[in-house]
């Protein structure tokens, strides 16, 4: 495996394309980009950041198979707005639907996104845990609106959100727009706008869903009429072929809506268990993000090995004493204090 360890962005950018690498560790610092993604076009490559790395003006964009990120914090920022994600996790060429295929991304953070901060767009075997996506772009000019937006799943398979922390993000808390397998568990999610969680299906169907043990707060941004933290939207392509959805364990009431046939609640088929979320919202909060737990550092040193024991202490040799004309033979233990 060839590594490379780099402290500035040009050193980063070329680590990147380079076919030989496998392992990228990055210092401690701040990585300027100037509006473009790095592009992750080789398979089996780990992203390691040592101490605080914060990626700016830029952002990770999957087009292979097999890859780590842990440890990053992505700020993103480019020339144009409408392409504008702190990650994306995509096809690799969208129109032949060759997909980005088993990416696990641990505790990282990604923030001021113009559209959605973090896609997976057609990706499968994907996994995110303990890491923070927030704090959409305000006032980016993007031709969706002006607030950016949280997580965005769609068109994709086995995707496994866990232990994350969404906050400040006007919607998409996920947004789920069709998936096959989908694991959205012990989230905490605060200060979403129009809505927290949301399925909308309108590209594929969604299917074999486990939502669970989540958090939904309000907060400032959320809107006065808002009072649901996870919605499902009737009203799409392919809400009819979605089954299989299972909602149990999460701090949030669930809202049916169909815009255009209100009574019509019940095309989804889907569970909906009440119960408490077994991690609280503060404990999840805790532990999401860069410098967290014990990804990305150093191997600890090898512990000393303890001192072999003592050799035992020899037995005392018999000392013979002459009394009368007898022999007698005695032994003696002498202790010493």
């Amino acid at each position: 495996m060839t590594k490379a360890d780099v402290d500035t962005s040009a050193e980063l950018i070329a680590a990147v394309r380079d076919a030989s690498v496998r392992e990228i560790n990055i210092g401690p610092g701040d990585y300027e980009l100037g509006g473009i993604m790095l592009q992750f076009e080789h398979n089996d490559v780990e992203v390691h950041g040592h101490g605080e790395v914060n990626i700016r003006k830029g952002g990770l964009l999957t087009k292979a198979n097999n890859l780590l990120f842990t440890n990053l914090i992505c700020h993103a920022g480019y020339h144009d707005p409408d392409q504008d994600d702190a990650m994306q996790i995509v096809y690799r060429v969208y129109k032949e639907g060759i997909r980005s295929e088993y990416i696990e991304v641990r505790n990282c953070e990604f923030y001021t996104g113009a559209d959605e901060t973090f896609s997976v767009w057609g990706g499968k075997h994907v996994k995110v845990f303990n890491s923070i996506v927030a704090k959409g772009a305000v006032n980016a000019g993007h031709s969706k609106g002006n607030r950016g937006k949280g997580m965005l799943i769609g068109v994709s398979e086995d995707v496994h959100i866990e232990g994350c922390y969404m906050h400040t993000n006007i919607d998409r808390n996920p947004m789920i727009n069709g998936c096959y397998g989908l694991v959205i568990k012990n989230n905490a999610t605060w200060n979403y706008g129009h809505a927290g969680l949301g399925i909308y299906s309108e590209y594929m169907p969604l299917k074999d869903a486990l939502i669970t043990g989540n958090h939904y707060r309000r907060g400032p941004l959320t809107v006065d009429h808002v009072q649901y933290g996870m919605l499902i939207d009737h009203d799409t392509k392919y809400a009819s072929r979605s089954h299989n959805i299972v909602f149990e364990n999460n701090a949030t009431t669930l809202k049916n809506r169909n815009r255009t046939d209100p009574s019509k609640t019940n095309v989804v088929q889907h569970t909906w268990k009440d119960g408490t979320p077994p991690i609280s919202f503060e404990d999840i909060v805790a532990n999401a993000g860069a410098n967290k737990g014990n990804v990305a550092k150093p191997n600890p040193p090898a512990p000393t090995p303890p001192s072999p024991p003592a050799p035992p202490a020899p037995k005392p040799e018999p000392i013979e004493v002459q009394v009368s004309d007898k022999k007698v033979r005695v032994t003696v233990d002498i202790e010493l204090i």
